[in-house]
């Protein structure tokens, strides 16, 4: 996973008059996966079920 991969797929959010770029829901759990921490392999579960919730 690349940087221009993830900036490519970025997330738009404002905060009043501030915007803030985040990875991708796909990608964040791509790159969890790949970080293979106990805490990451953790957060995959919920990220999972979000992706779930968002496509049904």
């Amino acid at each position: 996973m690349t940087f221009e991969k993830v900036w490519k797929n970025k997330v738009k959010v404002k905060f009043g008059a501030i915007c803030v770029y985040f990875a991708s829901l796909a990608d964040l759990i791509k790159m969890k996966k790949a970080a293979g921490r106990p805490k990451d392999i953790d957060d995959l579960k919920y990220l999972r079920k979000l992706k779930y919730l968002r496509h049904s």
